[in-house]
This record gives C-alpha cells, sequence and structure tokens, in this order.
C-alpha cells in the first residue's frame, strides 16, 4: 500500500531512522485492532473486549495518525454510529463511541459530504439522555484583564499578565509580514525589558519571564546581524534597524547570566541556536563563575540545568571547555582527601559532590564525542566509583546511566528547524527574515545519532571493568559488607542495568490471539507482580513506597492483571486474628510457621492506589462479590488510620467507580458494520462465542446478587457501627444496576431507614428508595396530536383563534396553558382527557405542527398486580402522607399551588427563620415561569412590603423573589406579556420612595461628634455621598454585572439606536476607564445582537478604529481584540482603506 493512499500519517515518523519498519508494524497493528474490534462485536463481547480493543484505537491514532485507507476510515465511523444504535448500551462504551468519532471525524478535509450521511437520530438520542441525566446549570465566566505598562514592576499581576499576553503572539511580535513589520523593531529592547522579571522573590513572575524568553528564542536566530547594513544594500529602513539592533544579543545574554549568577549567589549565602560567538561568551561567563568555588545544594540543580543545556547546544565545544578542567578538579580533590573518610566512613565532601554533578551532566553528551574523551572518563570513574556517601554515589550511577545511554541511545542530534546555513555569509542569507517565518517540515533533514562500532566497544569495556566486578563482590562478600556498601554496589549495577537497556535485544516472537485469553502477560510477568505486591506491604516505609509505585505502573501496563493480586488481598482482609498495631500500620504480609499477622492497611493502601490507578474499578463482579463487603467488615476499624483510609477509599470509588453493566447485547445493525469492518465469522465460532457470553451473564448475576445480599446482612448486624453502616450502604448505592431486581429485603431496609436517628442514612436511603421508585414506575403511553385535534377533545376550538404566526408572549390560543381560570377535573375521566403539556416552550412563542405529550392514564398498580418490591413500598406508605412527583405543568398541581398561594397572604410572623422559609417555598414557584400570571402578581405586591423589613436576611429572601416575579415582564417583537406584574410600574413606584427617603435624609444632622451636631454645607454632602457609593465594591460587582446582561440581551432596534448613541456619549469621556468599558461592551453586544445591528455596522467600525489610536495601551489593546472579531465573524469587512490605515 502506498503512503499516497492513506488518509493522514503521522508525517513526523518519516524522519525517524526506521521509517520502513515503522509503516509494516503500523499495518499489521491497524489489521489486528480491525479484526479484534469486528470479533468482539459479533460474538456479543461489549465488556471487556469492546473497550480494551477501542482503546488500542486510541493509542494507535495517537502515534500513527489516520494510518489508514478513506475505505477503513469510513467503515470505522459506521461502525461506531452502529454501536451507538444499541439501546441498552452502557455509558462507558457510549463515552468510548463518541472520543473515538470525535477523532475520526475530526479532519472533515479528508470526508467529503458525498462520502458519509450520518442519521443524526442517533446522536440525539443519547444527547437527551446525557442532558436529563445531568440536570446543571451552565453559567458565563468574564475575566477581567488590566494591562500597565511592562516597566511597572510594582505591580507583579500586571507584568505577568502582559507577559502571558506576549507570550501567545511572540510570533507576530518577530516576524516580517506584509501587514505587520515593526514587531522586530522593539524586539531587543523587549527583552532587556523584561529581565527584571526573574526575581528570587516571585516564582510566578520568574517563571512566566523564562517561559516568554524561551518561547522568543525558539522563533529567532540569535546572531549579530549589524555587520549586514554594510555589508548589503537591498535592506529597508527597517530591517537596518532591526540588523543594528541585534548587536545587543551580546549584552543581552551577559544580563541573562548576570542575573541568573546573582540570584545563585544569594541562594548560596547558608555555606535554541547559538553562533560560536555568542555560544563561547556563555562559556567562558559559566567558566569564570564556575572556577575555584563550589556551590551550595540548594543551586546544585539550576547550574546543572545550564550546563546541560549548554551540553545540547554545542557539545564539542562545551566538553572542551569543561570537561578536562572537570575531571583534574575532580583528581585534585581525591588526590588531597583521605580516602578512608570517603570509601569506609561515607563522609561528606561538598566541593567533591559540586564536581560530580558537573561531571554528571556533562557526561549527558553525544556518544561520539565522548570518545574522544574516553581515558579521563574511566579515570574519574575509577577513583569515584568506591565512594560510599550516599548522596555521592546515587551521582556516579547517574553518571553511570548517562554514559550507557548516551553511547547506546538512538537519538536527534540536532534540533533546531533552521535549514539554512547560518555561518554563511550575510549576503547570501540575513537570519532577520526568517525570524518567526513557518517550518517545512518536508524540507528537514533530521540527523540522528546511531551508535558505531566504538561506541558499542566502549559499552562493553565499561560493563566488563564496572559491572562484573560489583556482582562478583555482592555473591562472594555480600555478607561482609556494611549496609553503605551494599547500598552502594546495588544502586550502581541498578543504573548500569538502566543504562544497557537498549543493547538487549528485542523478543522476535509474533503475538497469538487467543479467544479464551485470560492471563494476558506471561508467567514471569506475574512472578514480578507477585513480588511487587510482597514488597509493597513490607514493613519498611521506603521500600513500601517504591515498591507501590511500580506495581500500579505494571499493574496499569497490563489490562487486568490486577486480578493477579485480588485473591491474595481478599486471603489478607479475611484473616481474623488479631496482630499488633505496629504490624497493620507498615503493612507487612508475613507468613511464619504458626501466626498469620494481619495486614489489613497495607492492603488498603494497595486497594486505594494513586492518581492514575484504581484497583477497584478494574475488577470483575466475581472479584467485587468477595472484596467489597471486606472494605467495611475490615479488622482494626477502631484505630484512626484504618478509619481514614476506609473512608478515602470511599470517596475514591464515589468518584471514579462506574457501575458495570451486567446485560449487554449487541444488534443487527452493529453486527453488520462489524462483518463490514472485516469479515464474518464462522457460524460455530460464533456459537461457541455466544455460549462464553451467557455462562458469563450467568456468574455475574449470580455475583451481583450474592454482593448485595452480604451487605445487606453486614448492614443489619448489630454488632457493627454507624459509620461502617454508611459505608455498607454506600457500596450498596454504588453497585445498583438497573436491569438486575434488587432483592426484596434491601429495599425493606432502606425503606425502613427513612425514620433513622442518624441524618446521613436518611439522607442515603431517600436517594436510594428514590432511584427504586424510577425504576418501578410504568412507562408514560405517549400521544401525538395536533392543536386542532387537542382542542376539539377539550371542546374549546370555536371560542379559541389559533395564531400559526410568530408572536411570543401571551396570546388568546395559549391562555389555556396558565393557572388562570383553571377548572381541576373532578372525575378519573376528565383527568385522563385533560391534556397537560410540561415543556415551557409549547405555545410561548409558537405551535408545532404535531405535539407529543403524555396521557394521563397509564398503567396503574393495584393489590392483585403489583409486583413484592412495589408492595414493600406501597405497605411502607399506605399509611403515610404520599408525596406525589413534582412536574411541570402548572395545571397538574393546582391544588400544590393553592397551599403556596396560602403562605403568600400568611400574616403570622413567629421568627426570622420561619419568614424566610416561607418565602423560600414560593420562590419555588419559578418552575412555573409565565404560567402563573396572576399568582405573581399577588406575589409582587405582597413583597414589596418587605423591602424595608428590619432583618436583612428577609429583606434579602424578598428581593430574589420579586426580581423572579418581575423577570417574566419582556417587551418582545411582535408579541406582548401583559399579563404578568410591570417593571415600569414598579420602577416608578421604587423612584418616589427613594425621593422621600433623600429629602429626610438632608433634612437630617450629617455629622453627630459626642451628641452634638455639626452641620455641612450641600456640596461637601454631595461629595461624602459620592465617595461612599464610589467605594462599595457591591456597586461595582453590580454595575460590571447589569453591564454583561444587556450586553446580552436581544435587543429591539428602537433601543439599540438609543444604546449605541449612548455608547458614543460615553467614549467621549476623559477617563480611559470608560473608554475600555465601551470597547469591551461593544464586543458582547454586537455578538449577541449580530443581525439586528448590522445598520450600525459603520458607526461601530468609527468607534472601533478611533480607539486603535487611543494613547491608552489598554483601550488599543481591547481595541484590536474587537476589532479582529468582527473581522472573522463578517460583521465588518475588510477594506483596502483599513489595512492602509
Amino acid at each position: 500500500m502506498h503512503d499516497r493512499e492513506l488518509q493522514k500519517p503521522n508525517f513526523y515518523n518519516q524522519y525517524l531512522p526506521f521509517n520502513e519498519s515503522i509503516k509494516l508494524q503500523g499495518f499489521k497493528i491497524f489489521d489486528e485492532i480491525r479484526e479484534n474490534l469486528s470479533r468482539t462485536i459479533q460474538l456479543n463481547e461489549l465488556h471487556p473486549g469492546f473497550s480494551f480493543w477501542s482503546k488500542e484505537l486510541q493509542r494507535f491514532i495517537y502515534l500513527y495518525r489516520f494510518y489508514f485507507t478513506k475505505i477503513d476510515h469510513l467503515k470505522l465511523i459506521n461502525f461506531y454510529l452502529s454501536i451507538l444504535s444499541i439501546t441498552d448500551l452502557h455509558y462507558t462504551n457510549v463515552e468510548i463511541c463518541c472520543n473515538l468519532l470525535s477523532d475520526l471525524l475530526r479532519k472533515t478535509h479528508l470526508i467529503t459530504r458525498d462520502d458519509l450521511i450520518i442519521d443524526w437520530h442517533k446522536l440525539y438520542r443519547w444527547v437527551k439522555i446525557i442532558q436529563n441525566n445531568h440536570d446543571e446549570n451552565y453559567g458565563l465566566v468574564t475575566l477581567s484583564n488590566f494591562f500597565s505598562s511592562i516597566d511597572n514592576i510594582t505591580e507583579p499581576y500586571r507584568f505577568t499578565s502582559i507577559l502571558k499576553c506576549l507570550t501567545y503572539v511572540a510570533r507576530q511580535i518577530v516576524q516580517q509580514t506584509s501587514s505587520y513589520y515593526h514587531g522586530q523593531i522593539y524586539l531587543l529592547p523587549l527583552l532587556m525589558s523584561v529581565l527584571p522579571g526573574i526575581d528570587l522573590n516571585d516564582s510566578e513572575k520568574t517563571l512566566t519571564t523564562l517561559k516568554f524568553l524561551n518561547t522568543i528564542f525558539s522563533l529567532i536566530v540569535c546572531i549579530d546581524c549589524s555587520s549586514a547594513v554594510d555589508i548589503r544594500n537591498d535592506l529597508t529602513d527597517i530591517e537596518k534597524q532591526v540588523c543594528l539592533s541585534t548587536n545587543q544579543f551580546e549584552s543581552f545574554i551577559i544580563a541573562f547570566l548576570n542575573q541568573v549568577f546573582r540570584i545563585i549567589e544569594i541562594l548560596s549565602t547558608d555555606i535554541s541556536d547559538d553562533t560560536l560567538i555568542i555560544d563561547d561568551l556563555i562559556q567562558e561567563k559559566i567558566r569564570i563563575f564556575l572556577s575555584g568555588t563550589y556551590i551550595s545544594p540548594r543551586v546544585r540543580g539550576l547550574v546543572s540545568a545550564l550546563i546541560r543545556a549548554m551540553v545540547g547546544g554545542n557539545p564539542i565545544e562545551t566538553l572542551r571547555c569543561f570537561l578536562p578542567q572537570t575531571c583534574e578538579s575532580i583528581e585534585k580533590i581525591m588526590n588531597n582527601i583521605n580516602t578512608k573518610d570517603l570509601f569506609m566512613n561515607g563522609t561528606e565532601n561538598l566541593e567533591l559532590i559540586w564536581y560530580l554533578s558537573i561531571f554528571s551532566e556533562l557526561i549527558h553528551a553525544r556518544g561520539d564525542i565522548l570518545l574522544d574523551y574516553k581515558r579521563i572518563i574511566m579515570t574519574v570513574f575509577h577513583r569515584c566509583i568506591p565512594i560510599i556517601h550516599k548522596d555521592s554515589c546515587r551521582i556516579m550511577a547517574k553518571t553511570a546511566r548517562n554514559l550507557l545511554d548516551s553511547l547506546s541511545d538512538i537519538y536527534p542530534i540536532e534540533y533546531r528547524l533552521t535549514i539554512e546555513n547560518v555561518d554563511e555569509s550575510f549576503i547570501k542569507f540575513l537570519p532577520i527574515r526568517i525570524w518567526g517565518q513557518p517550518v517545512n517540515f518536508d524540507q528537514n533533514q533530521v540527523q540522528y545519532h546511531i551508535p558505531n562500532a566504538n561506541e558499542i566497544d566502549f559499552i562493553c569495556e565499561f560493563v566488563d571493568t564496572f559491572l562484573y566486578p560489583e556482582l562478583t563482590l555482592l555473591n562472594e562478600k555480600s555478607l561482609e559488607l556494611s549496609n553503605h556498601e551494599r547500598l552502594r554496589s546495588l544502586t550502581f549495577i541498578y543504573h548500569i542495568a538502566l543504562g544497557c537497556l537498549r543493547m538487549v535485544p528485542c523478543i522476535k516472537s509474533e503475538y497469538e490471539f487467543v479467544l479464551y485469553n485470560l492471563k494476558p502477560f506471561t508467567e514471569v510477568d506475574k512472578q514480578i507482580v507477585d513480588k511487587l505486591f510482597e514488597l509493597s506491604i513490607n514493613r519498611y516505609s521506603e521500600v513500601r513506597r517504591i515498591a507501590q509505585e511500580e506495581l500500579f505502573s505494571v499493574l496499569n501496563l497490563y489490562t487486568f492483571s490486577c486480578n493477579t493480586i485480588i485473591d491474595r488481598i481478599i486471603e489478607i482482609l479475611n484473616t481474623k486474628n488479631e496482630a499488633d498495631h505496629d504490624q497493620v500500620k507498615v503493612g507487612s504480609y508475613l507468613l511464619n510457621l504458626f501466626t498469620i499477622f494481619t495486614v489489613s492497611q497495607g492492603c488498603l493502601y494497595i486497594l486505594l492506589g494513586n492518581d492514575s490507578f484504581f484497583l477497584l474499578k478494574n475488577i470483575t463482579w466475581a472479584k467485587m462479590e468477595k472484596l467489597w463487603p471486606l472494605i467495611p467488615s475490615i479488622n482494626h476499624t477502631e484505630k484512626l488510620t484504618i478509619q481514614n483510609l476506609i473512608q478515602q477509599i470511599s470517596r475514591k470509588i464515589k468518584k471514579e467507580f462506574i457501575t458495570k453493566g451486567i446485560i449487554q447485547n449487541t444488534n443487527e445493525e452493529s453486527i453488520r458494520t462489524a462483518v463490514a469492518l472485516w469479515r464474518p465469522l464462522e457460524s460455530n465460532e460464533i456459537q461457541a462465542g455466544y455460549q462464553v457470553h451467557e455462562e458469563q451473564y450467568r456468574i455475574n448475576i449470580e455475583s451481583y446478587n450474592n454482593l448485595m445480599e452480604k451487605l445487606y446482612l453486614f448492614l443489619i448486624r448489630n454488632t457493627v457501627t454507624w459509620k461502617q453502616q454508611q459505608i455498607a450502604m454506600l457500596l450498596m448505592t454504588y453497585a445498583f444496576e438497573k436491569h438486575i431486581p434488587i432483592l426484596n429485603c434491601c429495599i425493606q431496609t432502606f425503606v425502613d431507614l427513612l425514620i433513622h436517628d442518624n441524618i446521613e442514612f436518611r439522607k442515603l436511603a431517600v436517594n436510594i428508595i428514590a432511584g427504586v421508585c424510577r425504576l418501578q414506575k410504568p412507562k408514560l403511553v405517549y400521544e401525538e396530536k395536533s392543536l386542532n385535534e387537542i382542542f376539539q377533545n377539550n371542546g374549546q376550538l370555536s371560542t379559541i383563534n389559533i395564531n400559526d404566526e410568530h408572536h411570543p408572549g401571551d396570546r388568546d390560543d395559549n391562555v389555556w396553558l396558565t393557572i388562570d381560570g383553571y377548572v381541576p377535573p373532578k372525575t378519573q375521566i376528565e383527568w385522563e382527557q385533560t391534556c397537560f403539556l410540561d415543556k415551557s416552550f409549547h405555545g410561548f412563542n409558537t405551535w408545532p405542527k404535531i405535539i407529543k405529550y403524555a396521557i394521563n392514564k397509564r398503567e396503574c398498580y393495584s393489590r392483585t398486580n403489583m409486583s413484592e418490591q412495589v408492595a414493600i413500598l406501597y405497605n411502607q406508605f399506605i399509611d403515610g402522607n404520599f408525596v406525589k412527583r413534582m412536574i411541570r405543568d402548572p395545571r397538574r398541581m393546582y391544588r400544590t399551588i393553592q397551599f403556596l398561594c396560602s403562605l403568600i397572604n400568611n400574616q403570622i410572623k413567629v421568627n426570622t427563620l420561619t419568614e424566610t422559609s416561607r418565602w423560600y417555598l414560593i420562590q419555588q414557584l419559578s418552575i412555573f415561569q409565565w404560567r402563573i400570571p396572576s399568582i405573581w402578581c399577588s406575589i409582587n405586591e405582597h413583597v414589596k412590603k418587605l423591602l424595608n423589613h428590619s432583618f436583612q436576611v428577609v429583606r434579602d429572601r424578598a428581593v430574589t423573589v420579586l426580581s423572579l416575579s418581575l423577570s417574566f415582564d419582556l417587551t418582545l417583537p411582535r408579541g406582548n406579556m401583559a399579563r404578568q406584574p410591570s417593571v415600569d410600574q414598579y420602577i416608578d413606584e421604587i423612584r418616589e420612595q427613594l425621593l422621600q427617603v433623600i429629602e429626610i435624609y438632608e433634612k437630617t444632622p450629617p455629622i453627630s461628634i459626642s451628641d452634638k451636631s455639626i452641620e455641612i454645607d450641600s456640596e461637601f454632602r454631595q461629595m461624602l455621598d459620592f465617595i461612599d457609593t464610589a467605594n462599595n465594591d457591591l456597586i461595582k460587582w453590580n454595575l460590571i454585572e447589569s453591564r454583561l446582561c444587556v450586553g446580552m440581551a436581544y435587543l429591539n432596534a428602537h433601543f439599540l439606536e438609543a444604546l449605541i448613541q449612548q455608547l458614543e456619549n460615553v467614549y467621549g469621556s476623559s477617563t480611559w476607564h470608560a473608554r475600555q468599558v465601551v470597547i469591551e461592551f461593544i464586543q458582547t453586544m454586537i455578538f449577541s445582537n449580530f443581525f439586528n445591528a448590522r445598520s450600525y455596522a459603520n458607526r461601530i467600525h468609527n468607534l472601533v478604529f478611533k480607539s486603535l489610536v487611543d494613547e491608552q495601551l489598554e483601550v488599543r489593546i481591547i481595541a484590536s481584540k474587537t476589532l479582529s472579531g468582527l473581522y472573522q465573524c463578517g460583521y465588518i469587512p475588510v477594506t483596502d482603506e483599513d489595512l492602509v490605515g
């Protein structure tokens, strides 16, 4: 298959040294994934086969991109669309399908409209289900950014804000374009001005500054081009200024290093392109700084990072400058020091550690360059390997690994993307002209370091010289060595093994697919996991911590490999023998001849996992049946450490555990696309697969019922604490499966817990019973009728004139939806014939041609036909007040609304809590929206009297309810809302009251000192009032929110005219904050009124253009963003005059 037939392969792979073998591997892996995806669906194996191979496909796309043909691309899309057609598909599989469809459909240019047709009903069905399951309100969040000049370091947040913005527009600053080419002039002054941002006292500012510098230098070639002015005669005036400014690169480098060294000196008081000229300057600067001194360990990593960067940029010159000098310093220290202190006592020598750290970073250079320094490198290793000091031996072990990695690894030897020869004369090549320009990857000539024979010989010599003597030492004198000597030897062997890993040949055996593959890894892998498990519950904390990290990594690598350690954890947690708390705390798994010590805490840490691994999320139902009941019943639960661990596990289950679907089946459509993806399976193979499928279902159902029964029996025990009972209830809640009937004993227990003394139990019981009721509720019966048929059934067709035009708001044909004039049905027949429309949008704007609604007649339970589960609920609530479920149509809730209305006129005032609670209940009427106008009017009249209540909590609640009552008085195009309370009337009333208050206020003495009133003039009084208002943060916040709400509102034409005129007046203000706010407001207003504000485009254009030349930087920045958005959305066309201006 030729590359041209592939959709969009990863073009980076062609620069790898083994590109041809990677191609063959990609084809082979995709065929394997395609085959197994098809098999999983044809064999009805949605779990775990479908999820596993879908993740493999995601990983394949991540590594190879779209490394398949268009035909296979379309087959994959149709395959995952067909999976979404399965009726009871589990949510985890829905998420997998949506993620993969998002990836497969992202590159729209690869598939045309004629290639693919998607049935939108499949996606709509799942969108509807997901939205109904997540009843959340998502609000808009606005971030206010305030910028000042970059020199204003006294306000760090302004400095970091503008640097972050400059980082995102760095390419536009440094590159030459036809529309903007002045940015290069400001580059060097900008670099010099940001250097004070490297501040020891402000880590955020320092990181932001370094990120900005890193971004800039990744886009430019750091070369002094000042001499090009005298050589070339084709330079523009701008290019001449830029070339002359590049002679400041040297000054910048010196200033930058001085700033870094100054920080290093302060911290030490306790004890990608460079030319040769600038590179030499950096090397000399660092060499002078390092010569004759050693630095505090606090900054060892910072200086090591500088050397590491130099080794990556110019390894030849860096090693020539530093390596001999460093090795000489190490030799000098070793000659002048008492070797007994280093080799036997483990004495710390800071100077030696410092030079060993530098040596370790220098050894990270290219392998072919290190060959020239082989002799002095081996000399240092011979002298320093016997050192037993912990830090020193760790550095030497790391150095050995760096050396072997550099000699044996395959890695790029040139990281820059510049294809031009930077050493050429400026006559042929001017570096500033390629600043910020895009890179043509097809012209890259990537070079890799591939180990040659001399490097491999060096590796073998190093291993023969240092590894085998260490192994011999451990074999012959292991018992004679001290702990420090043994640790040194093991550390060195470990790092040499990691460094030589590339020399181990790959396993050449082919992967064989086995249908009944219950062992996802080899026996050797299982032995490794078992050993890591033993170490993970070791008595030593450091061993336990490292082993658990490695164990989680291995279990993450092999899917379902965690099942190998579940049985051992169950065995430990089942142990009834007591052990002292110290043994439990360290979590060691000890098996002696006579005693088995419990190691509960160690196992709980494994169950808890880490951020990337959670064991309880991946186990089967059979394992869950044995393990979950042990979590609340574990021994030593009276210990606080055990309790905290169990609580953490419970919270993590709540956060990450997803109930596995027990019954999952495919359908004909998914099987058909699976066959098209690969090929049909043999009938006997399909029959065998279905038998395995049915047997697994039977086991899962049995395990699920056993799990629920065990948790129930534990819950009703009298010997357990309420904490243990609560955890058991939580586990039962997380394990509920809607396709399997819940045990009757469980339902009875939860019903009884509704009246438990513990409020936590009652809360959990309410949620569980609500879920049970939802599962037991009979399905609704829907009908589809036109509006004429609905009116005809109600006998209203002759009295109502149906308006088919678009007139939102109050009309004669939608008044029957409101509660005004509603007469509740008195008989069952009348109730069943009444049409209730629960969706509040029905009838507000216009009427749909066909209305689908649920009729009030469904299968009802009776004593003779109800199931046992329903009977438990019925018998419990038959004597109590049964609360009907709240639904949306206000006429259906007529009696409930009557009760809430009685609260409005209630004049009994017991206390503040009762008053606020009463209005909280009334506030819930907002669910009925515009369909209870008379009640909103009544609420409006009563709540206005509470605005002067003596308690603030009552006033706050009154304001909230008042705003709800006024929220439906809208001015609609071609419509009205005449039945609702009037906002204008309320504003007139409140204005009169405010004027009266102001008059009374002005008559009272403004200042009282020692019970004596002091008169002040009226101007001074007005000034004090203004200061009090202007400095009120609440008022400022309300103004911002109000401005945002007005900007997001859909405005009529006469409102827009008045608003834009007011914006023009405000823009003429002398304060730049007002001008900035006007331009920000224009963004929101135009995008919210995009179509009805077209006629004002010229006025908006002039206003924004005027802001581009404003004297204040902040106004210019927000104006540029606004203009860019207006251009992109097409509100303002780009003209030649704009480009010239």
